[in-house]
């Protein structure tokens, strides 16, 4: 499982999505607003590629991808994005700015 929380205090969503290896699953980006979580049945040991938007325009300049493996949790806090995976928490950037496009 991968997991996804916004914890951001502002009003602020995010559009989060997460490839997959085979048929099932969905890859379009999921609007994860403030205070909410999504999960993503995620099991590969290749790993997967989180992508994370202000948009649900996947061609979004303002996207930013990371990699994650089965059990991660992603979550966003008003200073950053943050990873947490085998126990190590680590902030993998600021928060990218609002996209005005």
């Amino acid at each position: 499982m991968i997991y996804f929380y916004n914890q951001v205090t502002a009003n602020r969503a995010f559009y989060v999505s997460v490839n997959k290896w085979g048929d099932a699953g969905e890859t379009t980006p999921y609007k994860v607003n403030r205070n909410t979580s999504e999960t993503w049945d995620r099991s590969d040991t290749r790993g997967f590629i989180v992508n994370i938007g202000n948009t649900s325009d996947v061609d979004d300049v303002s996207n930013k991808a990371f990699l994650v493996f089965d059990g991660s949790t992603v979550f966003t806090k008003n200073n950053g994005i943050f990873l947490t995976s085998g126990g190590i928490t680590q902030k993998l950037m600021d928060l990218p700015p609002v996209s005005t496009q």
